[in-house]
């Protein structure tokens, strides 16, 4: 009568006896029974299904073009050379493909909305549209801790990127590359897209909060900064912490009472934000660049 198999996933170092020419080649008894060979093969293929399972090759760099409204926008996936997820509703698991890079619009958002939202974030998402084709779409529900899966799709639609909506519904323009965003500052500043801004002339000579969840997403506690010093006086100070700590991380000096614009990179609590504090006579511009997942 024939047993359903019990897969145990591991790999093991000892390897069971195979029998050789001749032998009667029993499943269970005889000295070297075939089942135990095929249980280790079992055993192996589900250590191997489970460490694989959501590994992506490619697909990588993700934009969003300039210039974009909240009805008509390009957000870009590059190429998949190999994703390993299960079908859509269904349990095998399938490594599939895309052909080359992949253009996304306002048909591929869930849920087939007339427009975008305002001050939202967007999350992409691949996942297996039959046994060989890897496809995409766009939803507002986020990824699970790992940042492998979508919340409640484990297994099935694999996290690409994401990307943030202005307060007129229109895509933030950026470039990624595994998993490090940089916003398009320029063409922000040209479009009317909206703005990384995120402080203004700020003056507080004691450790205050700035708020960055507008340009950072909820699952993000850092962020690359492009700060605008305005000193008063050579020697004047800009300093950042993580807000929520007690001491400052890092402190930029002026050389002399000319305004200078440098980069940096902050620590950010769960709730995205970083303390600044200025010397006082001084002022500085932050804008968030960008981010790393």
């Amino acid at each position: 009568m024939a047993t359903s198999v019990v897969e145990t996933p591991r790999i093991i170092a000892t390897l069971p006896t195979r029998p050789q020419d001749g032998d009667d080649a029993y499943m269970d008894a005889g000295g070297a029974p075939l089942m135990p060979v095929l249980q280790h093969l079992y055993n192996a293929a589900g250590a191997l299904r489970i460490a694989a399972l959501g590994q992506m090759s490619g697909g990588d760099r993700l934009s969003v073009d300039p210039g974009g409204t909240s009805t008509v926008f390009t957000v870009r996936v590059s190429r998949i050379v190999g994703l390993l997820s299960r079908q859509t509703g269904s349990t095998p698991i399938y490594a599939t493909y895309t052909a080359g890079e992949t253009v996304l619009d306002l048909t591929d958002v869930d849920g087939a909305p007339a427009a975008l939202a305002n001050s939202t974030w967007y999350y992409v998402y691949a996942f297996c549209n039959g046994t060989a084709t890897t496809a995409f779409y766009i939803s507002t529900t986020a990824p699970e801790s790992s940042l492998t899966w979508r919340t409640g799709a484990e297994g099935v639609d694999r996290y690409v990127g994401c990307f943030r909506t202005s307060s007129a519904g229109a895509p933030l323009p950026f470039m990624a590359i595994r998993g490090r965003y940089e916003y398009d500052l320029g063409a922000m500043a040209t479009s009317g897209a909206g703005s990384s801004r995120v402080l203004t002339a700020g003056a507080a000579t004691s450790h205050t909060s700035v708020d960055c969840s507008g340009v950072v997403p909820p699952h993000v506690q850092n962020a690359r900064l492009l700060v605008g010093l305005a000193p008063a006086l050579a020697g004047d100070t800009f300093s950042t912490r993580r807000t929520g700590t007690s001491t400052a991380s890092k402190t930029f000096y002026a050389a002399s009472a000319l305004d200078f614009v440098f980069e940096t990179e902050t620590l950010l609590s769960t709730d995205q934000e970083f303390d600044y504090r200025v010397t006082s006579g001084a002022a500085a511009n932050v804008n968030v660049m960008g981010f790393s997942e």
